[in-house]
Order: structure tokens, then sequence, then C-alpha cells
């Protein structure tokens, strides 16, 4: 999948200032929300930290993909945030993973096709440390896509 199609500039987050993972989360949502024209974040982000979802949290490498399926939604939708330098912050189910690069993805129910495609495709930039290493010197929001425009699954 072309990382590049699904992020645009105004959904990536260089550098993400948040303090805790609900920090993080809520800029996420918020950026979506500004950007895909969705309707209440506050249902969203309790969607997103219902223990099921949290659940659902990919955590590895210092990188987390939040990631659920709302009804509201025609396509996948999704923010990536980055934090600064030497920041982390915990994530995941119990908050045991320290990350700095979270991505959030939002997709229609059905079909859960394009969901795991995209899943997949974050998942698989995350597992590449030169990759995620470059993604993690992206000095503004431009930088960090085009390490996503780059990279080819």
């Amino acid at each position: 999948m072309d990382l590049a199609r699904v992020f645009a500039p105004e959904v990536i987050l260089v550098p993400l200032r948040a303090h805790r993972d609900d920090d993080a989360l809520r800029q996420l949502v918020e950026t979506l929300v500004a950007s895909a024209g969705l309707s209440d974040p506050d249902r969203i982000m309790h969607h997103l930290t219902e223990e099921a979802s949290l659940r659902a949290t990919l955590v590895g490498h210092g990188a987390g993909i939040v990631h659920t399926r709302l009804d509201e939604l025609a396509a996948p939708v999704a923010a990536l945030g980055i934090l600064a330098p030497g920041k982390s912050l915990h994530l995941g189910a119990g908050l045991q993973f320290i990350v700095d690069v979270i991505f959030l993805v939002l997709s229609p129910v059905s079909p859960p096709e394009p969901h795991l495609e995209l899943v997949a495709s974050i998942a698989a930039l995350v597992r590449d440390p030169v990759q995620l290493n470059r993604l993690r010197a992206a000095a503004d929001a431009r930088d960090a896509l085009a390490v996503l425009a780059a990279f080819q699954k």
C-alpha cells in the first residue's frame, strides 16, 4: 500500500507534544476530525480507550499503531505523531510499552480488507529499523511524509 496516499502533511504531527497516551491520542483524533470531517471526537476517544480497543494496539520497536473501525467512515483515515527526540510515552494495554512514534488508524467496519492492509503496511514500516529511524529523524511533517512515500512494502 502506498502510505503517502493515506497520510498528508496536515495529519502528521512533528513533533507531537504530549506527556501521556491520552493526550497523544486526543491530538491525533482532533487532527483527523479536522482533516477528514469526522464528528464527535469524544465518542472516538471513548471508543479508542475502551479496554478491547487498547488491546488492539500494536506496539513494537518504539512505535505504536492504535487502530479501530467506526461505522461512520467510508474509507480508512490515519494520522501520525512523532515525539521530539529524547521524548517518549507509555502506550498499550496496561500502558507497558514505551513509544515515540504513534500511528492512529480509523477505518470503516466493512469491508475489513482496507483496514488490515493499511495496518499491515504500517507494521512493515515499523519493523524496518532504517525507515523507522528516518521517520524519527523527520524535522517536520513533509520530511515524515517523504519517508512514508519512499517506503515500499
